[in-house]
């Protein structure tokens, strides 16, 4: 079985004006040394998400878009002359530990604990935004998409110790079975300790 596919002169015409418009729109880039600029700001950027959106960026071709744009830089300009760092500078990325946890794998305590870090900077972040006036509407907007995971923090924090192990308390399961190792663990040492004795 084979598919066709039929193009008529409208078709092409429009294909032919759209790869043109993006081979124009490279070279363009490529006069404007764009891929230099990108890396300058993405050097600035202190957010890892940050980084990675300026090195995929490219220009707007549609006047809407560049003057959504420019507002959203100019409102965040302006959120850090007047607040400085709302705590998402420096944060660690947890993508590779949140996509072993949505497929079922075990996260390590340090890693829990650095989930609960991140929680809590996103949260505060969320805030300093949402508390500001009605000066900056797009990153409101923005803001308010942040879930509030202070619930899933909090237990999570209950469940490890400062060091990141997992407390005997993280679930009542967990807490027999460990009570259980422990007491045959003894028992074992108690039975070598005697055969040694011997």
């Amino acid at each position: 079985m084979s598919l066709s596919v039929t193009t008529t002169d409208s078709d092409q015409s429009r294909y032919d004006s759209v790869s043109s418009s993006d081979s124009m729109l490279l070279e363009a880039e490529n006069l404007l040394e764009f891929d230099r600029v990108r890396e300058l700001l993405a050097v600035e950027a202190r957010f890892y998400m940050s980084k990675e959106i300026v090195r995929e960026s490219r220009p707007a071709r549609h006047r809407e878009d560049v003057v959504r744009l420019q507002d959203e830089t100019a409102e965040a300009v302006n959120l850090l002359n007047s607040k400085g760092d709302i705590g998402l500078a420096g944060m660690r990325d947890p993508r590779d530990p949140l996509r072993r946890a949505m497929l079922g794998g075990m996260l390590s305590g340090s890693e829990l604990l650095l989930l609960c870090a991140i929680f809590q900077s996103m949260w505060v972040a969320r805030s300093t935004v949402m508390m500001l006036d009605e000066d900056v509407p797009n990153l409101r907007e923005m803001a308010s998409q942040i879930r509030d995971l202070r619930e899933v923090r909090s237990s999570i924090v209950d469940s490890l110790a400062e060091s990141g192990d997992v407390l005997d308390t993280a679930t009542p399961r967990l807490g027999q079975l460990r009570a259980k190792s422990r007491t045959a663990y003894q028992r074992a040492m108690r039975v070598m300790e005697n055969l040694a004795g011997r």
